[in-house]
C-alpha cells in the first residue's frame, strides 16, 4: 500500500522520468522522498508491473548516490516551511541570503553553487 504519493513519486508512477529527475535535481522532495522511496516494495512492485523499467532505473540511479548532507537539511527545511498558501511570506522571513529564498521557492534561475549536484 502506497500511503504517501508526492510529485516525485506520481512521476515516477506515470513513467515521466524527465520530470522525476527535473524535481530530484531541483530538490523538490519530500521526507518521504529522502527517507523510503527508493526502498518502497509497493511502489517498485507498480513499477514493475507497469513494465516502467526507465522509472525502477532512476529509482536505482538515485538509491546509489545519497544526498549531502547539504542537500538533506534543503529538503528539511523546505519541509518545515510548508507548502503554500504562506510559503512565500515564512520564507521571507528567514534571515538568510536571497538566492537560498529564491532556491527555497523553487524560482527559475536560482543559483547557490554548493547544489550543483549532477555532476
Amino acid at each position: 500500500m502506497i500511503s504517501t504519493v508526492t510529485p516525485l513519486c506520481a512521476a515516477l508512477l506515470i513513467g515521466d522520468v524527465s520530470l522525476a529527475r527535473y524535481l530530484y535535481e531541483i530538490l523538490f522532495l519530500t521526507n518521504s522522498d529522502v527517507s523510503s522511496l527508493t526502498r518502497n516494495k509497493d511502489i517498485r512492485h507498480i513499477l514493475e508491473v507497469n513494465n516502467l523499467q526507465r522509472s525502477i532505473n532512476f529509482l536505482h540511479e538515485i538509491s546509489l548516490q545519497p544526498l549531502s548532507l547539504f542537500q538533506l537539511t534543503f529538503v528539511s527545511v523546505s519541509s518545515a516551511l510548508g507548502p503554500s498558501p504562506g510559503r512565500e511570506h515564512r520564507v521571507s522571513k528567514l534571515p538568510i541570503p536571497q538566492a537560498m529564498k529564491d532556491k527555497l521557492l523553487f524560482k527559475s534561475g536560482s543559483n547557490v553553487p554548493e547544489w550543483n549536484f549532477s555532476e
